[in-house]
Formats: C-alpha cells, structure tokens, sequence
C-alpha cells in the first residue's frame, strides 16, 4: 500500500500529470516539488518497514552490489545538484554504514545496537548542521541598522521599500516595525499593484504568496515590468514615476540612486558600510 502511494505520488512530482488528472486527484492545489515532502516521508516509513521484515527476498551478494550501484548513483546526482553535498560529515556516515554491513556480514551480537548508535549519531550530526539555535532576539534588537532605520521611522513615518535585494534581505528592514511595500506578501495588495499595472497585465504573477524585489529601473519595459523568478519569488522594475505613485518615502538600498536625484529630489539620510537610506521629497 505505501509502494501504491509511491509510486502515484513520485510519478506527479516527476513527470506530471495531464490538467485534467490533476483537477480531479485535487493535486492541481499544491506544486509538484512539494509533493517531495510526502515522497521523502514515504521513503522513511518504507525503510522501517523493510527493516521489520525478516525474510530475504535476495541474496546477500546481489543486495550489496545493489546497494554499492544505488548509492553510487545517489552520490553522484547529489554532487551534480550540490557540489558540496560530499563533506566530511557525510564520509563519516557512509564509514558508519559500511562498518555496519561489515558486522552484519560476520554477525556480531552487537550488530543491532551499533547500527542504533549510528543511526543516533547520523540524525544528530545532520540536525547539528542545520540553522543555529538561538536565545533571544538580540541579534535583531542589537542589530544598528535596524535601530538607525526605526529612529529614522519614528521621526517622520512613512512608506519603505528594500530596493535591489532578493529575499531574505528584502524583509530585513520590517522587522524594524516600518511599514514596507515589498515585504513578503500573503496575499496580493492589487489595489497598490493595479497602480503601475491597470490592465492587470501580470496578475498571474504578482497574484501569489510572494516573496517581492523591486529594482529601481527607468528603462521602459513593455513585456518585463514583472518577472517571476521562482515559484514564489518575483522581481518588479519600477521607474521613478511608478516609485511616486506608490507613495514611497524611503528606499532601502545598497546602490548609488545619485542619478535619480532630480526626478525623486531624493536625500541621503543614513548609511552604515555599503547599506544606505534615502528620503524622498515630494
């Protein structure tokens, strides 16, 4: 029953299914590489479920090669995909898996428990790896460009936008309090985008979960204004005029804006290494 799921699952994230099959399955709802999520929980309840069984559907010999070829060929997809997946941590895990077929092949009695321990250790190097555990905000609280942007905001509030930074970066400066145009998007503000697109022209790409860099760009584009570049992630070009109806009053930038000072009549109120903040006169 789960190989059933498997396969049915495995073969929508990788090929695909026909719109139709898809409407009627309701898979149509969710994206096909999210449905790797439920592959890879799949994987795991069948590897317990094949290491509960006694039976040996094939000889040893042929389960080793088969292993040797699997895993060869899982290694080198990895490293085509992610040339650093080959670390030193991932050496020590294969070595803890071949010392485990060694025991197992001699039939050490403490065969189980040392592939309990490496396992153990396996999970625990793999989390150990994962993002940094943290106490506290301090980090955001003590952080001085986010103090400096919130002084700036509490003496004269008004509208931000992060321009030229793809995300994260470009929610950095909310987590300052201040209100800001492009900061993740849960659902689509049409009202703000119906501004620079009144025709409605790019919905399909603004009208998602979306993580949102805006580039400050005066070159006319008729076919490109909004480019979705991920799933979830997609870039706006705003010229200085589209900058002014969407009534922003500070850009958040790392680049020289010096060249729109005429149109944007635009002055430099704060700058910490290569970040820089500047005001818009209306």
């Amino acid at each position: 029953l789960l190989l059933i799921c498997y396969v049915f699952l495995g073969s929508y994230a990788i090929f695909g299914f026909p719109r139709i099959l898809s409407k009627i399955t309701l898979l149509s709802n969710s994206q096909a590489h999210r449905t790797m999520l439920a592959v890879g929980f799949l994987d795991i309840l069948i590897l317990l479920r094949c290491l509960a069984i006694n039976k040996k559907p094939i000889k040893t010999i042929h389960a080793v090669i088969l292993s040797i070829l699997f895993t060869g060929l899982l290694l080198y997809k990895s490293i085509s995909f992610e040339g650093a997946y080959l670390n030193k941590y991932m050496i020590i895990c294969l070595a803890i898996m071949c010392l485990y077929l060694i025991f197992n092949a001699l039939k050490f009695e403490s065969n189980k428990l040392f592939f309990t321990m490496g396992i153990i250790f396996v999970m625990f190097v793999s989390g150990l790896l994962v993002n940094p555990l943290r106490i506290g905000i301090k980090d955001i609280t003590n952080n001085v460009i986010l103090k400096n942007v919130k002084k700036i905001d509490q003496k004269d509030n008004g509208m931000w936008i992060s321009e030229d930074f793809d995300y994260p970066i470009n929610n950095f400066i909310a987590m300052a309090g201040v209100k800001t145009i492009n900061v993740t998007n849960t659902y689509p503000d049409l009202k703000k985008w119906k501004k620079i697109d009144p025709k409605g022209k790019y919905n399909k790409v603004y009208n998602r979960y979306a993580h949102i860099k805006i580039v400050l760009d005066d070159n006319e584009r008729k076919n490109d204004k909004f480019v979705l570049t991920s799933f979830d992630c997609f870039t706006v070009y705003l010229t200085a005029e589209e900058i002014k109806q969407l009534k922003v009053d500070y850009i958040f930038t790392h680049n020289d804006l010096s060249e729109y000072q005429d149109e944007l009549n635009l002055k430099k109120v704060y700058s910490y290494e290569r970040y820089k903040v500047y005001k818009l006169n209306y």
